[in-house]
């Protein structure tokens, strides 16, 4: 294989890798701004998709060390830790709004 064609290859490997790093974490889109605008359904729903954001930015942190390459590795850890982190926000904003709000408490 020519040099170029294998350079070209494993830049395109690595793209994807890079890609897929960032795309596997699911997120909400609502804006924190709009949580004091939801009812007591609407942010225990915000609350579970946050919950579940954490948990899959936590796998991602730690099966980070599966990829080859390490500037996958870096991309793959450095996404899940902020989506852990945001999700972490969210879930503490959405408890002080279901709180003011007199929301009866759920598991988590």
């Amino acid at each position: 294989m020519p040099p170029v064609r294998f350079a070209s290859g494993l830049a395109i490997l690595s793209l994807s890798l890079l890609l897929s790093a960032c795309t596997s974490i699911p997120q909400s889109a609502m804006p924190k701004e709009r949580f004091a605008q939801l009812g007591c359904h609407e942010l225990d729903n915000e609350f579970a998709m946050a919950q579940e954001s954490n948990r899959v930015a936590g796998e991602a942190k730690s099966a980070s060390w599966q990829l080859v390459l390490p500037v996958a590795v870096a991309a793959r850890y450095f996404n899940a830790n902020s989506v852990q982190i945001d999700s972490e926000l969210r879930m503490v904003s959405l408890r002080e709004q279901r709180r003011s709000k007199g929301c009866q408490q759920v598991a988590g």
